[in-house]
């Protein structure tokens, strides 16, 4: 499968990926993925819709992996991996921390995006939507529970994408989303503990 992984920073998250650049960048090369790192804003919302206009390019060439910029890949498994079981999104469905009327959400901090037509009607969708009035810290969150129960979307397992809070057996993709731009000293952590 082509593979893509695609990751893009702005304001307190370039030092992130900044970090973790490098690294990604090897583990790239040596499962054949190709890496597209971005900086900088993509559109005039709030950074965390920058993702969708993104993947919206992307999903028509490629099946793409989005890697939010306070996550770090600490296994070698391949990305490809996370494909199994997804026919066109993917993501970790965090059943720890509800939102609103649903009880879970669908943590789109790593997602897995295949190169389908339903994928890119879910990206359109979500952006379509927007920001709704009275949104949580977390802008887009509402538009992706909305669009989720539209498309529907597949869920990956919590080992790629583990935050902090939860244990997870043999973790790939670390997450850090409750530390925010804050999270350089956990990802240099986790990046020394495993010696890369």
């Amino acid at each position: 499968m082509k593979l893509a992984l695609l990751q893009n920073a702005s304001g307190a998250y370039v030092p992130l990926l900044r970090a973790t650049f490098d690294h990604h960048r090897r583990y790239c090369e040596r499962h054949n993925i190709l890496y597209l790192p971005t900086f900088g804003r993509v559109r005039e919302r709030d950074p965390k819709w920058d993702r969708f206009p993104l993947l919206g390019q992307l999903c028509e060439e490629s099946a793409v992996v989005w890697l939010d910029a306070d996550c770090v890949i600490v296994g070698d498994a391949d990305l490809r991996e996370m494909f199994n079981g997804v026919s066109h999104i993917g993501m970790a469905k965090y059943t720890d921390i509800g939102w609103k009327d649903w009880g879970f959400h669908w943590n789109s901090g790593v997602m897995a995006v295949r190169d389908t037509f339903t994928a890119w009607q879910f990206i359109q969708r979500v952006w379509a939507i927007g920001q709704l009035e009275n949104a949580h810290g977390w802008v887009n969150q509402p538009a992706i529970q909305q669009a989720a129960e539209e498309t529907g979307v597949d869920e990956i397992s919590i080992r790629w994408n583990c935050p902090t809070w939860l244990h997870c057996d043999k973790p790939v993709v670390k997450s850090f989303h409750s530390h925010r731009g804050a999270a350089l000293p956990f990802l240099e952590n986790e990046l020394a503990m495993y010696g890369i």
